[in-house]
């Protein structure tokens, strides 16, 4: 029997567990972990672009912990426990909504020092939803009315029974219009009604055709 390559031979001896069973059918799966604010909402969003090219895996919100913290937590935790690639990529999703400049600052600092990735949606997720389809959003949108908003626009919406289906195809467009509305996109969050989560969608994009 030849001898391993060092890099098979560490993905097998690592005492850390993986986060996806790479078989043969999925064993050049790009892996995309996204930690979110939302319990429901976002996971079902994401986890509806799965496919046998990319894999996503959802750490929502669990026991209301749903501050931007608790999501920088969880995501640290995962990559402690778990043997990630060199080409895996870890997200964090969340909300401007009512959280502190302050925190969402330490939050932004932290994510750029551990080398995660931010996606923060101003004021809310339902923003980037909407995104779908139009880029006139009202400037004064605010997180109870985002919901209905996008209701509108979707023909109906439960957040705790998203289906994304009717989505998928418009991703390309929701990129475009949160690009148009992002007018300082070196800022670390929008600081008007936009949403940041097309820099994810940017990654996903190519892996669904």
């Amino acid at each position: 029997m030849g001898r391993r390559e060092p890099s098979k031979l560490m993905a097998i001896t690592s005492r850390r567990k993986r986060p996806l069973n790479r078989s043969v059918s999925v064993r050049d799966a790009r892996l995309i972990i996204v930690a979110t604010e939302g319990e429901k909402t976002e996971p079902a969003y994401f986890e509806a672009f799965s496919s046998y090219r990319i894999k996503i895996r959802t750490i929502p919100c669990s026991n209301g912990e749903s501050s931007p913290r608790a999501v920088l937590d969880r995501i640290r935790h995962f990559r402690a426990e778990f043997d990630l690639g060199d080409d895996d990529e870890m997200w964090l999703v969340i909300d401007r909504d009512r959280w502190e400049d302050k925190m969402l600052s330490e939050v932004a600092q932290q994510c750029t020092a551990g080398r995660f990735n931010l996606a923060l949606s101003n004021p809310c997720f339902e923003v980037w939803l909407a995104l779908h389809y139009t880029d006139t959003i009202p400037e004064d949108l605010e997180s109870k009315t985002a919901s209905q908003f996008f209701s509108t626009l979707h023909g109906g919406y439960n957040k705790g029974r998203l289906d994304a289906t009717p989505l998928i195809p418009l991703v390309g467009d929701a990129i475009a219009h949160a690009e148009r509305l992002d007018l300082n996109p070196q800022a670390r969050w929008p600081d008007t009604v936009g949403s940041r989560v097309y820099r994810l969608a940017k990654v996903i994009l190519p892996f669904l055709d």
